[in-house]
């Protein structure tokens, strides 16, 4: 995945968090203050196997700059290498770490959202399950999510007429799965859709119409609303699979972005 160069932002430093070694981070703040800024914690895809702070360096930007907060991207461990848990292991680590030095990192975790796309987005929801289980973790006030990775079973609809000719294809969403699952959590459910999703946050979750995971994307929507959190699900016409990193190609990508900044803040705000 190459990198797309990104805006001028105040300040960008990379850091390493402490967890299971240590976990590389970059941090982006917008503006020279010293009153601590809310926190958007960005995990990126790649299929759980690529991708790296470097490859969502330009998306980080903008959603620093659109949101006026602070954002966090997380290099977490990559399977196949690091199965299952350690994706996970790595945001959820990453997360209590930026808490515990929030005071000298001018971080207001009390205003804390996760950010994801693809399967970025499934660590982000995995990883707010796992902090409202743990006694003492910040409070998520906000999940965005983009063409989230939602279900190993790769069945819907839109899987089936759009998983061949559309970028991200099924045969490939299966071999990502299994890499992430590893051969020792072959018996876990690893679908969102089984999981408890309540006490979380607002969710935004955007999707495109030629993407292979769109309908995973408004299944989880659906999964939210059951659950008592508020939901909103976008689907962008004619766009496709991680069409939110083609900053410089289409301009529905900063309208994607911009309204993740929109519905964060308002997270935030509640």
């Amino acid at each position: 995945m190459r990198a797309i160069a990104g805006e001028a932002i105040f300040e960008v430093a990379d850091l390493l968090a402490e967890g299971h070694g240590k976990i590389p981070i970059r941090c982006y703040r917008p503006c020279d203050t010293d009153t601590p800024l809310p926190v958007i914690v960005f995990f990126h895809g790649g299929g759980f196997v690529a991708g790296s702070v470097d490859t969502h360096d330009a998306l980080c930007r903008a959603l620093c700059r659109e949101s006026g907060a602070n954002v966090v991207s997380v290099e977490y461990r990559l399977a196949p290498e690091h199965a299952y848990p350690a994706a996970l292991d790595d945001c959820v680590s990453a997360i209590r770490w930026l808490a515990k030095g929030s005071d000298e990192l001018k971080l207001d975790c009390d205003r804390l959202a996760l950010c994801g796309d693809s399967a970025g987005g499934y660590l982000a929801v995995a990883t707010a399950i796992a902090m409202r289980l743990r006694p003492g973790s910040p409070n998520i006030r906000h999940v965005g999510l983009l063409y989230p990775v939602v279900d190993p079973a790769c069945d819907t609809a839109s899987m089936q007429t759009l998983g061949d000719g559309y970028i991200l294809s099924r045969d490939a969403m299966k071999w990502f799965w299994q890499a992430f699952r590893g051969k020792g959590n072959d018996r876990q459910d690893l679908s969102l859709l089984s999981k408890d999703l309540s006490g979380i946050g607002a969710v935004l979750i955007i999707t495109a119409e030629f993407d292979p995971l769109r309908d995973e994307g408004a299944q989880l929507a659906q999964a939210f609303s059951a659950a008592g959190v508020e939901a909103t699900v976008c689907c962008y016409d004619g766009m496709i699979h991680g069409f939110a990193s083609l900053l410089p190609i289409t301009p529905f990508a900063r309208k994607a972005v911009q309204q993740l900044a929109v519905e964060i803040n308002r997270g935030f705000a509640g």
